[in-house]
């Protein structure tokens, strides 16, 4: 799944991809918290990042975050994708993470107290697919 969606970034850009990613990835059963859940959200995420740590091609925060978030969705655990960005020593930089009940996922725990996330969080409620932040 990790090269596919490197490709889909790449090539139909983040807007597509996710509404690709959101299709497939259509929600499981309960949208409220159950017995076991943080670990499972914590145990996808670190497979993914092993999963990306070990493949031969380039990988971003942003597709092992949607990759994160697509797979927990489709459990039926609610996350969020959040994007923030930084300037640091003078070069804008951005990032990727997930959010499980408003706290930052494993690693990127660091992540959300040091970049700022956009206020938009996704996914985006349904009629809000486009807006001014959308690609043409």
């Amino acid at each position: 799944m990790l090269p596919l969606t490197i490709l889909g970034l790449r090539l139909m850009g983040f807007q597509r991809c996710h509404r690709l990613c959101r299709r497939w990835a259509q929600p499981g059963a309960s949208p409220s918290p159950r017995d076991g859940e943080l670990e499972r959200v914590q145990d996808t995420d670190r497979l993914v990042r092993w999963a990306a740590g070990t493949g031969p091609y380039r990988n971003s925060c942003l597709a092992r975050a949607l990759i994160v978030w697509s797979l927990l969705r489709r459990e039926g655990i609610e996350t969020r994708l959040r994007l923030g960005v930084r300037k640091q020593r003078e070069r804008f930089q951005a990032h990727a993470w997930i959010e499980y009940q408003g706290q930052a996922v494993n690693q990127d725990r660091l992540a959300q107290h040091s970049y700022v996330p956009f206020e938009q969080t996704f996914p985006l409620p349904d009629g809000l697919e486009r807006g001014p932040w959308a690609a043409s």
